[in-house]
């Protein structure tokens, strides 16, 4: 992972020095700066914050969505297809992000601040708080208000904040972001692999993000929520209408997608992640050309948690790999994210203006391009398998989620198990997927099943990651309470 933050970006290697004397520097090195332009860091911020989350995030989230399971012939996930999580697991990402991408975005943040460069200020505030909510919705309780502070004022074993309070002030610093005047220093920037400079695609990420932080709390905080989104529409907010993420990946080593790189190069194992049923049957039964994108070969997929069923059981070269690619962006928002956000806050009424089918079917229509480029029409037109139903607005809620389920398969797992934890959806299976010798034929998918290995007690699905144990012997203020929740706890905003 470190080869690809280094070597893919900027094939830079930057040192920082302090406290030396002026006379040191006629020896100056161009080519390792004694300190680094918030336009140096801030693309290695940025790829902090995208190799985590396209990364193991990415993989952690598509295991506990279910799109994918452990292969019978290998051992790797085995601890997360069986819930096995501890507080060893995921560290060096809790590392990345607060060592890396947190403490670079606030350095940006501050020099842009005193530039005046109010334009970097908000691209860095953006990825500052996209990092912090996906740490959020992972941990809950994070340090964040004496957290990546830097310079002089660093504290090394800052205190703890609850999820909420975090919330309330993510909203606050994209609210005094865009505020400022920021396209007074807007210019072209090859180090914003993002926009590349763009500021009214920022403004966009800004609002989409604040969009999602609001309807994460429909059921936790629904007043909040309507009233956040319904003064986004009230002061003619846009929403993104193009990816933010990478697109930047070849499929050479050192420079392809972090989830491919991870598990299909560096370990050597291409069909270690095999389809899960969940996912295999929901598509295979009413034949969604996506299937061919998602389903590398094989006639049979496994159910979740089957990794111990043994050869004379399910014939492991029948079952079916998850089909992973190189030059797969990671999505930070991807467009039909920000579709299907908004077809939600149109179907409950909060959108002034906003038609919810319209926004539906636009989302999918997308979700199908990206996949291999498929074409939804036939699915989402009158009697097709995805047609927006004109019901009740559970109804129309629940098709939202179930395709934006299917949108985030192999690109954005980690987001897609903060939504399935918020919306129930996909709802959790009244049927079970395994008869102890055999696929039920009765289950068609779509919804979830408890792993066959999971050690949490049926029913009881993973919630969240533990504090890892990095960070408990580091700081002195985890609290106690944090440090003895369970991966089946729920975060703040999971009711």
């Amino acid at each position: 992972m470190k080869k690809i933050l280094s070597i893919l970006l900027t094939g830079l290697v930057l040192f920082t020095f302090s406290g030396c004397e002026s006379w040191l520097d006629v020896n100056d090195d161009p080519d390792n700066p004694s300190s680094a332009t918030p336009e140096l860091v801030l693309p290695v911020a940025t790829m902090s914050t995208a190799t985590v989350v396209g990364g193991y995030y990415n993989l952690l989230g598509g295991f506990w969505s279910q799109y994918w399971t452990q292969s019978t012939a290998a051992n790797q996930y085995k601890y997360i297809d069986s819930y096995t999580i501890n507080a060893t697991d995921f560290s060096s990402q809790w590392t990345e992000l607060y060592a890396g991408a947190l403490n670079d975005f606030a350095y940006v943040i501050r020099e842009a601040e005193a530039a005046e460069d109010w334009s970097m200020y908000l691209i860095a505030t953006v990825m500052k708080c996209y990092t912090y909510q996906v740490l959020v919705d992972l941990y809950d309780e994070v340090p964040y208000f004496e957290a990546s502070k830097g310079g002089t004022e660093e504290i090394f074993s800052p205190a703890y904040d609850g999820g909420q309070a975090i919330y309330d002030d993510l909203i606050a610093s994209l609210d005094i972001a865009l505020e400022k005047d920021y396209m007074l220093t807007e210019r072209e920037m090859t180090t914003d692999q993002v926009f590349g400079g763009d500021m009214a695609s920022w403004v966009k990420f800004a609002n989409t993000l604040k969009l999602k932080i609001f309807m994460r709390q429909t059921a936790a905080r629904p007043a909040v929520a309507q009233a956040g989104i319904e003064q986004l529409y009230a002061s003619g907010a846009q929403f993104l209408d193009t990816d933010a993420g990478l697109d930047i990946f070849i499929d050479e080593i050192y420079k392809d997608n972090p989830l491919y790189a991870a598990n299909n190069r560096n370990l050597n194992v291409a069909t270690n992640l095999r389809v899960s049923a969940t996912f295999y049957l929901y598509l295979d039964n009413v034949s969604d050309p996506r299937f061919d994108y998602y389903v590398d070969g094989g006639s049979t997929p496994l159910p979740q948690g089957g990794f111990n069923i043994g050869s004379t059981v399910i014939d492991p070269t029948t079952v079916s790999v998850f089909a992973l690619y190189p030059t797969t962006p990671v999505f930070f928002i991807s467009h039909e994210e920000s579709l299907f956000l908004q077809a939600e806050a149109a179907a409950r009424g909060w959108a002034t203006g906003a038609v919810a089918k319209d926004l539906y079917d636009a989302a999918v229509t997308e979700a199908f391009a990206k996949a291999g480029g498929n074409d939804a029409s036939a699915f989402i037109g009158a009697g097709g398998a995805y047609e927006y139903p004109a019901g009740t607005e559970a109804e129309n809620l629940e098709a939202i989620f179930m395709q934006k389920w299917v949108s985030f398969a192999g690109t954005n797992g980690i987001e897609s198990f903060f939504e399935t934890n918020r919306t129930g959806i996909p709802a959790i299976s009244s049927v079970d997927a395994w008869t102890g010798s055999a696929l039920n034929t009765n289950y068609f998918g779509g919804e979830f099943t408890y792993s066959l290995e999971g050690v949490t007690g049926d029913g009881n699905f993973p919630k969240r990651l533990l504090i890892p144990q990095t960070e408990r012997a580091a700081n002195v203020n985890v609290p106690e309470e944090l440090m003895a929740k369970d991966v089946t706890d729920k975060v703040w905003w999971n009711k």
